[in-house]
């Protein structure tokens, strides 16, 4: 259930584009440190003066997100996100047109590598048949 609340919650601040992690905003396809904290704010320098996070990943949980940035608006027409336990061995991940819940078997067991993702920000076609994700 916690991790359907914090992919949830992730997602939604991604849609707006408006959510930045403290240390710089969230890059489409990079990996974030595990235990992240997410601030909402238009840009990573607003974003470091927050006070109260709007979500953060679990000790040893990172996540990736992809989307394609509108820079002037600061805000994206649709995103997939994804997160993994370092420990575990398994992706979940969600897009912004789907009320799904994905997962896929990790190749790699201790670290976070964003192009097991997939790279596709146009939602749940990240998803398709043929890509190793499974419907929950």
């Amino acid at each position: 259930m916690k991790k359907i609340i914090i992919l949830s919650l992730v997602a939604l601040l991604s849609y707006g584009a408006n959510a930045f992690a403290a240390a710089g905003a969230l890059a489409s396809g990079a990996a974030s440190n595990t235990g992240a904290a997410i601030f909402g704010a238009p840009d990573s320098t607003e974003a470091a003066k927050m006070n109260n996070r709007l979500v953060s990943t679990s000790k040893g949980v990172g996540g990736v997100v992809i989307f394609t940035a509108d820079a002037a608006n600061k805000t994206s027409a649709g995103y997939v996100i994804a997160c993994k336990h370092l420990s575990g061995t398994k992706w979940s991940g969600t897009s912004n047109d789907s009320t799904k819940i994905y997962w896929k078997q990790s190749s790699v067991a201790t670290t976070l590598t964003a192009s097991e993702v997939g790279n596709s920000d146009v939602g749940s076609t990240n998803f398709a048949a043929g890509t190793g994700w499974t419907e929950y």
